[in-house]
This record gives C-alpha cells, sequence and structure tokens, in this order.
C-alpha cells in the first residue's frame, strides 16, 4: 500500500497542501498520513538539572504557531 506523508502545521497553505495530497492519494490508490511539524509538549517535563529547556520558550512558540491562541485541553 502507497502512503503520502504530509508534514502538517497551522499555516494558511495547509489547505491546498491537504488537498492537493488528497488528489494525489485518489489518482495513486495511496492513503494521506499527516506528521506535525510542531507538536506539544506537556506542561510538566522531567529534565535534568542542567538541561536549557525553557517552558516559557516552547509557550512562546506555541502562542506564535497558533496566533496567540492557547489550544484547550
Amino acid at each position: 500500500m502507497k502512503t503520502i506523508l504530509v508534514p502538517t502545521q497551522n499555516i494558511p497553505a495547509m489547505k491546498s497542501t491537504l488537498e492537493t495530497a488528497v488528489l494525489l492519494a485518489q489518482r495513486t490508490g495511496a492513503y494521506v498520513e499527516g506528521v506535525p511539524l510542531w507538536y506539544g509538549v506537556p506542561e510538566f517535563v522531567v529534565a535534568d538539572a542542567a538541561s536549557s529547556f525553557s517552558i516559557e520558550t516552547y509557550r512562546a512558540r506555541r502562542d506564535e504557531e497558533n496566533g496567540g491562541s492557547t489550544p484547550a485541553l
């Protein structure tokens, strides 16, 4: 079975990207599978004390990609 892997992101061009992938899948007998380019991390992260991971940085990037809206849980 054929698979068309489509990177997904919350951008305006996503609609036409998905429509194109569906048309191609219909022509070739494939199915479409989406892969997020940016995925959320849980609010609570277990990290080493020396880690440079910042939840504030994550939140700023998430809000930037979502247009300032925070996704509902």
